[in-house]
């Protein structure tokens, strides 16, 4: 099992294992895609790894039946497909499961993935596992954010902070088939989101890159010829019109700043210069605020297109309308 980065968080759990300190429970906090599963799943196969060696060894039989889901006592629960969160029924299972004696004599491992998923009645009941821990039990519970975690279930667990992964470890992690400029180009655009950056292929990168251009040449286009070409933008890119365009506004802010060596998008680095020195600076910080309240907005049913012409506004005009003039 690859990992990559987060070497002070394995070497400690390494160290807690042989040292034989394990915490009952542990939050494994962070950034999402930075590869919190991937260390907790790590960290279960080590604690119950045949060879006792300070990493699984992946070839006994516990790391093999990890591997295949098949280890009866390691039980790695996330949200479903069709529903965003854990039952009270999925965490009954689970309790009447850890009842049992462990059929290897080893440890039984939990993962929740992610912790934010357990509704209020699986939470309670959580809780009151993590209050009466069961032998050898280790949890691992997996949280994006801490807001919405009941402060009790925070108190009964080792706090484990995960940071976004160095852009030198991703572009060390990706494939030889890519050139250095494409492996540059995925760090900066996955902004240390490992998981995010190893799920990338050569084609969505070319396809990420025609749709960049694409919303280049709204930004760059005459008022009359954006209006015509937004509508078929948001249409045929959805959400990613927002992403890129904010990636790309973010780029232009950093050439005003002199901020040149952060810019992501290097290969229109000409242009995005270029563009950059036609529009105030505060036109740019004003739709950039734009695109970060439009979420909102749009769950309020504001039309669309009307605050993409606010913001293609703002970057136009010296005296760019908001929203508020519109009656909103």
């Amino acid at each position: 099992m690859k990992i990559v980065g987060h070497k002070k968080i394995l070497a400690y759990l390494s160290k807690t294992s042989s040292a034989k300190t394990v915490s009952h429970a542990y939050l494994f906090y962070g950034p999402e895609h930075v590869g919190k599963s991937t260390v907790a799943r790590w960290f279960g196969k080590m604690l119950v790894c045949e060879k006792s060696c300070g990493a699984p060894c992946e070839m006994c039989r516990a790391c093999v039946e990890i591997e295949k889901g098949i280890y009866p006592d390691f039980h790695n629960i996330q949200a479903g497909s069709h529903t965003s969160l854990i039952s009270i029924d999925e965490i009954r299972t689970l309790k009447l499961a850890l009842s049992h004696t462990s059929l290897h004599n080893s440890y039984k491992i939990v993962i929740i993935d992610p912790i934010e998923a357990l509704g209020p009645e699986a939470a309670n009941a959580i809780l009151k596992t993590l209050e009466e821990p069961h032998g050898k039990t280790v949890f691992i519970l997996i949280a994006n954010v801490l807001t919405g975690i009941a402060k009790t279930i925070i108190s009964r667990t080792e706090l484990i902070t995960f940071s976004n992964v160095s852009r030198a470890e991703i572009i060390k992690a990706l494939p030889e088939t890519y050139s250095s400029e494409q492996k540059e180009f995925i760090a900066r655009i996955t902004t240390g989101k490992i998981a995010l950056a190893l799920s990338l292929t050569p084609e969505i990168i070319h396809e990420r890159a025609k749709d960049e251009r694409e919303i280049l040449k709204l930004l760059t286009s005459p008022l009359h010829e954006q209006i015509v070409l937004t509508p078929k933008t948001i249409e045929r890119l959805g959400e990613k019109t927002r992403e890129y365009t904010a990636s790309l506004l973010r780029d232009i802010l950093l050439y005003k700043i002199g901020g040149k060596k952060y810019v992501i998008h290097r290969y229109l680095a000409r242009e995005l210069y270029d563009l950059g020195k036609k529009i105030r600076l505060s036109a740019v910080t004003g739709a950039l605020n734009e695109l970060l309240a439009m979420t909102s907005d749009i769950r309020h049913n504001v039309n669309e297109e009307l605050l993409w012409s606010t913001i293609l506004l703002k970057l136009s005009s010296k005296d760019a309308p908001s929203l508020s003039q519109f009656g909103y």
